[in-house]
């Protein structure tokens, strides 16, 4: 149960501090990205004697980068007009 609690709330953290870091800068959002998947990639290969299950491990590779992503695509729908 802990596990599934953690990963509702750190999904929409990583996309809305995604969606942020892509507001202040365009490429943002992809260094976040990249960022986060060498932090998974990192953590996993520290922890593969604590024997991770395997939905954790798919689900940090695929879902952890994936928000970021979201986050900061979704930066790219919701830009105001600019009055000219």
């Amino acid at each position: 149960m802990p596990a599934i609690l953690t990963l509702f709330v750190s999904v929409p953290t990583l996309a809305f501090v995604s969606y942020l870091a892509a507001r202040i800068r365009p490429g943002g959002a992809a260094m976040l990205t990249a960022l986060i998947l060498i932090a998974v990639l990192f953590q996993l290969a520290l922890k593969t004697n604590a024997g991770l299950p395997i939905w954790n491990q798919i689900a940090a590779l695929a879902v952890a980068p994936s928000a970021a992503f979201a986050g900061g695509i979704l930066s790219l729908r919701v830009r105001p007009r600019e009055n000219r």
